[in-house]
């Protein structure tokens, strides 16, 4: 597909498939994050045609990896060092004990620390590594806190990674916590919004109460660095959050994505064509500004929203076009909004599909929190569920506060829930009604919205 024929609209969607799979298969999300960047940006001399894909795909071609991981940890560890051992953990006295050079690598303990050697991890990378030898000094910590209560045999995250296999020792540090992988407001911003939202927020008081513990889980979540908690207190969030299933045919799963869908859908393609706003502002901000500025709309999103839908603007297209020249990125996802903006039907047929993909992941989200809590074990493409529970926790919490402050349209939960499902059924009948086209006023319905 790629050394061939060129369907970006192909290639978009098995890149989509591939990431999946890699992640499924236990690769982590950072590793891949790293080897992309230095392939595709770091490294000017890899790439001289399309046949290059080749020699990335090899990073992918073999069997996971035995690792070692050494970490820095509290003295306490000394004196669980016999059941530490039943975990292949065990304290080290210097690294000149190993058979692998480390001389690269300035590492040694302070006075109340020793070395701690994690053994045996077989991972597909250095970060999923890591993130197993942390999941195995947590149980250690978390089983002696049945004893004890005051004290924990803590460890540093900075460590060195030790590929068994092969030899090479690279230093990895603290990963960014799952959880603060968002988008998120700048402090003047946040406290803006906070102030307006203690101020005049409208949800009667039993609402209020449900709102705030849904608050209180997510809180717990943030804090937590147990991928394990927060998935389960995310999950209890949203179940917690969402109306009572007055369904008896409905079960507690089938509510939970009946509920959530019509948050997610009514701002699934303003949320992404915002993200492209805010990268062409990045690229060229005042060619940008130049050929939106005459565009009446409120909001750089409605306009760029307007510049790719409607006929009026094909010059203004065209001209956004011939800049892109050779950054092929950012032109196939213009080009890619220019079809999906392309009728009222295309837009609805993109959205039934979100809805599925959405329903699945909500469905993986309900599957990996059961096997947490019923088996104990923690699937590998957690963190990736994390980030997606997040995400529509969030969505779904900031929606109801906008519809909770000035002008206030809701009172209740009960009711936001509501309007929001209301909203998503005239969205989608009137994108679907026959021979629709977009107009100014019609991209206004659909985008000026209280969500």
């Amino acid at each position: 597909m790629i050394v061939g024929e060129k369907n970006f609209s192909q290639i978009r969607s098995l890149a989509r498939s591939f990431a999946t799979t890699l992640l499924n298969l236990g690769y982590g999300s950072d590793w891949l994050y790293k080897i992309t960047l230095d392939f595709f940006y770091y490294d000017r001399n890899r790439i001289a045609d399309n046949s290059a894909i080749k020699d990335f795909l090899e990073f992918f071609d073999g069997e996971p990896f035995e690792y070692m991981v050494i970490l820095k940890g509290c003295n306490l560890f000394e004196k669980i060092s016999n059941s530490c051992e039943k975990f292949k953990v065990k304290i080290l006295g210097s690294l000149s004990e190993l058979e692998f050079d480390t001389s690269d690598h300035d590492f040694t303990a302070g006075s109340q620390e020793v070395l701690i050697q994690v053994n045996n991890i077989k991972a597909r990378d250095i970060h999923s590594a890591k993130a197993k030898a942390d999941s195995k000094l947590e149980l250690i910590n978390t089983l002696f806190s049945l004893f004890h209560h005051k004290q924990a045999p803590d460890f540093q995250h900075d460590c060195l990674v030790i590929n068994v296999t092969n030899g090479e020792v690279n230093r990895s540090r603290k990963a960014l916590n799952v959880m603060h992988k968002c988008v998120d407001l700048k402090p003047p911003e946040a406290a803006r919004k906070m102030n307006a939202f203690i101020s005049d927020f409208s949800l009667e008081k039993i609402s209020f109460q449900k709102f705030t513990r849904s608050a209180e889980l997510h809180s717990l979540a943030l804090n937590s660095d147990s991928i394990e908690n927060q998935m389960i207190n995310l999950w209890i969030a949203l179940e917690s959050i969402i109306p009572t299933n007055k369904d008896d045919d409905l079960s507690t799963i089938e509510g939970i994505v009946e509920n959530t869908l019509p948050f997610l859908n009514v701002i699934y393609y303003q949320r992404l064509v915002s993200r492209l706003a805010k990268d062409l502002l990045n690229w060229k901000r005042k060619l940008f500004i130049s050929l939106i500025k005459p565009i009446k709309a409120d909001g750089v999103t409605q306009k760029l929203i307007k510049l790719i839908a409607l006929p009026e603007y094909e010059q203004q297209r065209n001209q956004l076009r011939a800049e892109f020249k050779d950054f092929h990125l950012i032109s196939d996802r213009f080009e890619y909004f220019c079809y999906v903006f392309s009728s009222p039907e295309t837009l609805l047929k993109g959205l039934e599909s979100h809805s599925k993909r959405v329903e699945w992941q909500i469905r993986r989200i309900y599957r990996a929190r059961n096997i947490i809590v019923h088996s104990g074990k923690t699937p590998s493409y957690t963190s990736i569920l994390v980030e997606n529970i997040h995400d529509y926790l969030d969505v779904i919490m900031g929606s109801l506060i906008q519809l909770a402050t000035k002008p206030k349209t809701i009172m209740s939960i009960d009711q936001g829930f509501k309007y929001l499902s209301l909203t998503h059924d005239s969205y989608k009948k009137d994108l679907g009604k026959k021979g629709a086209i977009f107009t100014s006023d019609l991209i206004d319905k659909f985008h000026s919205e209280k969500i």
